[in-house]
Order: structure tokens, then sequence, then C-alpha cells
């Protein structure tokens, strides 16, 4: 379990962690946000290259799990702190008739996958 440090350097792509004494780190690319989800054990990061956005998830040894781009006609937000979920924001044609646009995805920890949970309030 990650204990004590987890950070992440926009400008450089980098994450970097402690797992007990080991220093690890994590090089991504145009990471724009990161979190370390414990009772998980992943890390979550979403990250754009050349307008394209990802979410990645990561074993706690650096392992790629999963990289997924955001469900059909939405685009991602931002990730949850509390829950592992991610909230999507619909594009444009795709807002409900009482105008909500944004929506909670929860994230299989294992492959990424995208499930609708509700609305982001």
């Amino acid at each position: 379990m990650i204990q004590d440090f987890f950070a992440y350097d926009q400008a450089n792509g980098l994450l970097v962690y402690k797992i007990g004494q080991e220093k690890l780190s994590i090089k991504q690319k145009g990471i724009t946000s990161a979190i370390y989800y414990p009772s998980e054990e992943r890390i979550i990061c979403l990250y754009t290259l050349e307008e394209t956005e990802r979410l990645v998830g990561f074993d706690l040894l650096g392992v790629i799990l999963f990289d997924v781009s955001p469900p059909k006609h939405y685009s991602f937000w931002y990730l949850s702190v509390q829950k592992l979920q991610i909230a999507c924001q619909a594009n444009s044609d795709q807002v409900e008739p009482s105008g909500r646009s944004g929506w909670w995805f929860s994230i299989d920890p294992n492959d990424g996958s995208l499930l609708k949970a509700g609305w982001v309030y």
C-alpha cells in the first residue's frame, strides 16, 4: 500500500510515490490529474495527448492495467476523490431534457470499463 507520499508533476508527466521504503515512479505524458485509490490499490490518471483524452489505470508496481477513451458522446471531466469513478460531460447533442449534462461513471479497477452510475450534482 502507498504510504505517506503520492504526487504527480504535470509538466514532466511523472507520478512519484512510496510503498514502504521503496520510491517508485510512473512516466505518463499529458497528465491532467491523478488519484491513488487505496482500497482498490490502483492509481488512476487522466491524460491528454494530441487533443485525445484517455483514462489510464496502474497497479502499485506501475504496470498499466487499462488505457481507455471516454464513453461515446462524452468527454472526461474529473476523477472522484472518494470513489473509483469519473465525472463525464455529455456532448451538446446528448444533454438530457432536464438540462443536465454531467454523469458519474464507475470505473472497473481491472479493465477500465465504465458503467453509467448517476448524475453529477
